[in-house]
């Protein structure tokens, strides 16, 4: 008989309730405008782990500092644990899910406004290493918020000076050489990977679940040997230039989507 270990949620203080969950960390709701950020009690990583992690995003939110489109940090509390801005309207994934008739220029926009978002990151030398719908979150006028920093923070020369141990899901991910290796292509792989997604409504390749095993190997063949997916749309030749890599900066993503919108 197969053991099962149920992770039951903890409510610190001044949490009223869960209102999300990733594989290591809840996010509780402390007010209408606040959330709380804190690890599982069984997940991922062990807590002492979970804690730094923490406390890399905390410092991450504070080398990027404030911009319209990132979710805001209030900083660490006395418990170690992280508060975050509430957006209002939670994430694109879960939105567009409850609301498939979005509008194709609400789609562009928010590709647009991911965009600006990464290039703020860029500009202070972060990487986001994890760009994707379920890191988009919406305020509650529906505006992108770019949330979940657990990337990185780069030197001039290069070198990696904060890692908060982030890495891609496999439809998101950069085929590279050294599986930990990241840049602003890479990040810009992911980007393209969630303005598919935005415009299209589903992943990549949604023949390809994740649950089997060679899943993850088959979606990087894929993208490998250029096999993309066959699903058109307004942004298709924004999305396979980031695929391709063929594009220096998130800079040149928004000249050529910001074009689309005067089509």
């Amino acid at each position: 008989m197969d053991d099962w270990i149920e992770v039951k949620p903890y409510l610190p203080v001044g949490v009223k309730g869960i209102i999300g969950r990733g594989a290591t960390f809840w996010i509780g709701e402390l007010d209408e405008a606040r959330v709380l950020k804190y690890p599982n009690e069984i997940g991922l990583l062990n807590p002492d782990e979970a804690m730094k992690d923490l406390a890399v995003e905390s410092e991450l939110y504070k080398k990027v500092g404030e911009h319209d489109h990132i979710l805001r940090s209030r900083g660490l509390r006395a418990d170690g644990f992280l508060i975050l801005e509430r957006a209002a309207n939670g994430n694109i994934f879960d939105y567009l899910a409850n609301h498939p008739s979005v509008p194709q220029i609400s789609r562009l926009r928010w590709c647009i406004e991911t965009c600006n978002a990464l290039i703020h990151c860029h500009d202070r030398h972060v990487l986001h290493c994890d760009v994707r719908h379920r890191n988009i979150l919406l305020d509650d006028k529906l505006r992108v918020k770019l949330a979940d920093f657990q990337g990185r923070f780069i030197s001039n020369r290069g070198d990696t000076i904060l890692d908060g141990g982030s890495q891609e899901q496999a439809q998101y991910y950069c085929p590279r050489s050294t599986a930990n290796y990241a840049d602003t292509k890479t990040d810009l792989f992911g980007l393209g990977s969630t303005i598919f997604f935005i415009m299209v409504g589903h992943e990549p390749f949604p023949d390809i679940t994740g649950r089997n095993e060679g899943d993850d190997e088959e979606v990087e063949r894929r993208f490998r040997s250029g096999e993309f997916p066959k699903k058109t749309h307004v942004c298709t030749h924004v999305v396979e230039k980031c695929w391709k890599q063929n594009y220096k900066s998130a800079k040149e993503v928004l000249e050529d989507l910001e074009a689309l919108m005067v089509v």
